[in-house]
């Protein structure tokens, strides 16, 4: 089991470049995470559906040793930040369905 609450950045870069976890265990500990806390919080609007395609992908990435420092580490975006081709609402009725552009 990882424990997210002692994590850092360096540190999960560490311990995926040395193999002690997988960038899709890490991930499927964030969705774990999420799934029994944020009922209570409702912190997330989204979880992007392909989570764990694009762990599965950072894993061949650091395997193949490519230097992309922050391959494998989860992340969150603020509902305010447009990424190409997802929802960007900003919490708002008003931008329901408005997908990024770019």
């Amino acid at each position: 089991m990882i424990d997210l609450k002692k994590l850092t950045i360096s540190k999960a870069r560490d311990h995926l470049v040395k193999g002690d976890f997988k960038a899709i265990e890490l991930a499927q500990s964030y969705l774990d995470n999420i799934k029994s806390t944020d009922q209570e919080i409702k912190a997330y609007l989204e979880i992007f559906p392909d989570v764990i395609s694009q762990a599965e992908e950072a894993d061949r990435k650091i395997a193949r040793k490519e230097e992309c420092l922050l391959a494998g580490i989860p992340l969150s975006v603020k509902d305010n930040i447009l990424i190409k081709g997802r929802k960007c609402s900003a919490a708002s009725k008003i931008l329901a369905g408005y997908v990024a552009p770019y």
